[in-house]
């Protein structure tokens, strides 16, 4: 089983991860949405990291497609959120 399903499963039900499995790794921790439901948090430029690398694409298209199939998607509650830095850490 997948390590970042089984501490979703640990934060309760209703948690969204962002498929492929590829994306895990952009999972950067957790946090919690309105009335205390958890949600996991990924970080965007992970996420466009992990397209370019496995789709082979500019970091551009990579971009776009993490926008319009991620950002600007809505799971309901248990729904992701993308972070985006401020600085680079």
């Amino acid at each position: 089983m997948r390590e970042l399903l089984e501490k979703a499963e640990e934060l309760g039900g209703g948690i969204v991860l962002i498929e492929p499995s590829y994306f895990d790794e952009a999972c950067v921790g957790h946090s919690f949405r309105g009335q205390g439901n958890p949600v996991l948090v990924y970080d965007y430029d992970l996420l466009v990291s992990c397209v370019m690398r496995n789709d082979d694409t500019s970091a551009d298209e990579a971009a776009d497609y993490v926008d319009y199939n991620i950002v600007d998607s809505w799971y309901g509650k248990g729904t992701p959120i993308i972070l985006h830095k401020f600085y680079d850490s």
